[in-house]
């Protein structure tokens, strides 16, 4: 395909409906229908007899009674733009079950080069200008990866786009990630494979980064020029097996897919069972793997 596809509703239709009669030819009607589309999906979700669920929410546009968002900060703003912020409830079957990645295809090493590491959509709201002014500042070399957008810093090396092989050596050998995103980050997986590199993580302080980065630990949140400059400075006193350790304790597919086979129990008991009134089958100890943090 020589140009992209144009996602209009009428393809998002014609392929709803395909989906929904390959997947009619073979439910069951306990099945769950999970869906990442949001609302480009609500018709295959009004033409299979299943209850829908969306997951990996990053976005706004939703309509499931049951759905599972990337962090508890977008989750939250969500809340806030579908309800009004003074108006927002929570609402009992949505959850947060982070994103999960395959700590082999994330090469760890201990020993770190001496540049930072920019990975991202080359655009001003991820923080472009300030990260290269902290870097001029800091007076480190720092490394551009990413597709060409708005903007294309002067300072450091732009090498475009990489590959999965690439991605995993340009992150394993850097003194730190940094991602200043200036909006409220869904999630932001380039920060958590860093990590799983045993890479620290310069980032902003808002968004999914205040979940997905552990201050003095994992790296640091800043919210000033002066603060980004310390952070660059400083982030060789953090422990690259620690952050190893606590990426794969958290983001692994390992770690993730029992808080998905819980939130699955939990759904099915509500549908099949007494409700909000159905007493549980399962050990809620299993969602505290998302609040650990290995330091040993």
């Amino acid at each position: 395909m020589d140009e992209a596809p144009d996602f209009t509703i009428e393809l998002w239709d014609e392929a709803n409906a395909d989906m929904a009669e390959r997947i009619n030819a073979n439910l069951e009607l306990t099945d769950f229908l999970c869906i990442i589309g949001g609302n480009c999906q609500e018709l295959l979700a009004d033409l299979v007899p299943l209850t829908p669920i969306e997951y990996g929410i990053g976005y706004e546009g939703t309509f499931s009674n049951f759905r599972v968002f990337e962090s508890y900060a977008w989750m939250h703003v969500v809340y806030g733009a579908q309800q009004g912020a003074y108006k927002a409830d929570g609402r009992n079957y949505d959850i947060v079950i982070p994103n999960y990645f395959e700590p082999d295809e994330f090469p760890y090493s201990k020993e770190k080069g001496d540049y930072i590491l920019y990975m991202g959509r080359m655009i001003q709201r991820k923080g472009l200008r300030e990260a290269e002014e902290a870097a001029h500042r800091a007076g480190v070399d720092i490394v551009w990866a990413g597709e060409a957008n708005d903007y294309i810093p002067s300072y450091g090396e732009y090498i475009g786009p990489v590959g999965p092989e690439e991605r995993g050596n340009l992150m394993r050998e850097a003194k730190a990630l940094i991602c200043p995103t200036r909006y409220i980050e869904p999630f932001g997986g380039v920060a958590v494979e860093a990590q799983l590199c045993g890479t620290p993580v310069i980032s902003s302080d808002w968004g999914a980064f205040v979940e997905t980065v552990q201050q003095g630990v994992t790296g640091y949140r800043c919210h000033t020029l002066g603060e980004f400059v310390w952070a660059i400075e400083n982030v060789d006193h953090l422990d690259p097996e620690i952050i190893h350790n606590s990426a794969v304790s958290k983001y692994s597919c390992d770690a993730v897919a029992p808080l998905y086979e819980t939130y699955f129990q939990m759904v099915g008991d509500v549908l099949h069972g007494h409700g909000w009134y159905t007493e549980s089958s399962y050990d809620l100890g299993t969602r505290s793997a998302m609040g650990t943090v290995l330091v040993e």
